[in-house]
């Protein structure tokens, strides 16, 4: 929960989905509830200590890695909320 907390700690919103489900299921619930920004971080992402961030439209933006600088946004790009699930 690195990522989520380096997060908070830049003012964003974030929520974490730690329901016993299928990723994709989540993601799929993320898109139905017009969650305008997630990070995906599945097994392979905590594998590689990297988060996948995703738009509503499904859009894929590539991997970030969770330590990196680049994971932090700019307030000019920052969607008006996020959420990590």
């Amino acid at each position: 929960m690195e990522a989520a907390h380096t997060l908070r700690a830049e003012g964003f919103r974030v929520e974490i989905d730690s329901e016993d489900t299928a990723l994709s299921a989540k993601i799929r619930k993320a898109q139905n509830e017009k969650v305008p920004f997630m990070l995906v971080l599945g097994g392979k992402e905590k594998d590689q200590r990297t988060v996948t961030p995703r738009l509503r439209t499904g859009a894929q933006l590539g991997a970030w890695r969770s330590t990196s600088s680049s994971m932090s946004l700019d307030a000019a790009d920052r969607p008006g909320r996020t959420s990590q699930r």
